[in-house]
């Protein structure tokens, strides 16, 4: 059994255990008929490839950075007890591909035997003697009194690509930060001349100031920062310099005080305007500047420690739901929606898409940033409104249900761009009422 991530001039690119390359389209059975032949006898039924050559001595390995492995980990504190290299191989003499200082940071990663430990600090991944670090409860101890985003990282000597010990492990502390960052960016960029600077306004429809714009901005991919520019400011994680820098960074300006997200480059936007703007009397918004266009403050990253499913756009170009539930709220969302979706993956689609086109609407994005709370939001869907989507909770839904959430929010996929419905089609409608799944869809 293999899992494709991808394909390219009549191949496919899989994964299958430690294994990842190309394959012949012709020699790979892929579709429906495969997917429940697999659902039908479990994943455990069927072997997986066995790797003829080392992650190192793949060329093909990185031919994409997506996998099918479960690759965030716990983090396991260690802090150096003395300056010193990590090194590219478990062995005295190898490349070092970061250095280290007296009281460095480090997340270790796995044990390599003989008193080698893989570890992760910034974007270095390498190899130190155990003899090095302090571990364990200490270790975190440590990191909790100081503050996490306070304590110096590892310092890179050679990039990432030439590193040839960058995959001994796939697991990392961190998901796709840069991805994440990305996402965030294009969506703000999507309001650059479209939203109006006003002060005090959070809404991205109505209007925002600098500080409400990139909290609400980050607020829809699940993402809570604080309220005021000075507090954005203050908290998150440290970055040290415009050089160390990543899409999706706030920006601090301290003598506005004024925020702004970095894109990269150099570049930053920010929602531009004043304390005289109002709705009638409305700033510039959202527009694209040089990012030392005035004296830096402080930059500070919020989405490093952001868990599970990473958000972007899909490729139909609608927003995917970056938060983070648990399973109690997952089952929550199965709930609500079997309750309106009419029995079919078509309605239960139709329902949640509806959720997740509010979290844009200009006249419902005020009822949250995902789906979880625009479905609960107060006199909307059936939450609020009865009670007979509780016995549906735990999991007491068709899977088809299940299948409609994922579809729409980790991939992206929605079946309307309607922000209401009703059972039947009336006067509130309109007359471009679309039926989905036994309900009739209307607004915008």
């Amino acid at each position: 059994m293999a899992y494709v991530l991808d394909e390219k001039d009549g191949f496919y690119y899989i994964e299958s255990g430690d294994a990842r390359g190309f394959i012949p389209k012709e020699d790979l059975s892929v579709g429906d008929h495969t997917d429940e032949t697999v659902n039908l006898l479990g994943e455990e039924a069927f072997e997986e490839a066995d790797a003829d050559v080392e992650i190192p001595d793949n060329a093909a390995f990185t031919f994409t950075k997506t996998t099918t492995h479960d690759v965030v980990t716990e983090k396991d504190y260690a802090i150096t007890y003395m300056s010193g290299a990590i090194l590219e191989y478990p062995k005295d003499g190898a490349r070092t591909v970061g250095e280290i200082g007296n009281g460095t940071l480090v997340y270790v990663l796995e044990d390599a035997g003989d008193g080698w430990l893989f570890v992760e600090s910034g974007d270095v991944r390498g190899f130190v003697k155990a003899s090095m670090l302090l571990t364990g409860e200490g270790a975190k101890a440590v990191t909790e009194d100081m503050g996490e985003g306070t304590i110096s990282l590892a310092e890179e000597v050679i990039t990432p690509e030439e590193n040839r010990s960058l995959y001994y492990t796939l697991t990392s502390v961190k998901p796709a930060v840069d991805q994440m960052g990305e996402s965030v960016c294009e969506y703000a960029l999507s309001f650059e001349g479209k939203l109006p600077y006003v002060y005090g306004g959070t809404s991205l429809g109505f209007g925002a100031d600098c500080s409400g714009f990139t909290q609400s901005v980050f607020g829809c991919f699940g993402i809570s920062i604080p309220r005021t520019a000075q507090e954005q400011g203050q908290s998150g994680q440290v970055v040290n310099g415009l050089e160390d820098a990543r899409p999706g960074d706030i920006i601090y300006y301290g003598s506005g005080p004024h925020v702004g997200i970095y894109l990269g480059d150099g570049k930053v936007i920010q929602c531009s305007g004043n304390e005289s703007n109002t709705a009638s009397n409305p700033g510039k918004g959202p527009t694209i500047s040089a990012a030392d266009y005035m004296p830096i403050t402080s930059i500070r990253r919020y989405i490093i420690e952001t868990q599970g499913t990473v958000p972007g756009i899909s490729e139909s170009g609608t927003r995917q739901d970056g938060s983070v539930y648990s399973q109690d709220q997952l089952e929550l969302i199965w709930a609500i929606v079997a309750q309106e979706d009419n029995g079919s993956y078509e309605g239960a689609l139709a329902v949640i898409s509806s959720a997740m086109n509010r979290t844009e609407s200009e006249r419902w994005s005020g009822c949250g940033g995902d789906a979880l709370t625009q479905l609960t939001a107060p006199g909307q869907y059936c939450y609020s409104l009865d009670d007979y989507w509780r016995p549906r909770l735990g999991g007491n839904v068709p899977e088809y249900v299940k299948q409609a959430v994922n579809d729409c929010l980790v991939k992206g996929i929605r079946n309307h761009n309607h922000t209401s419905f009703r059972s039947t089609k009336g006067k509130t409608t309109g007359n471009d009422a679309v039926q989905i799944g036994g309900n009739w869809y209307f607004g915008t």
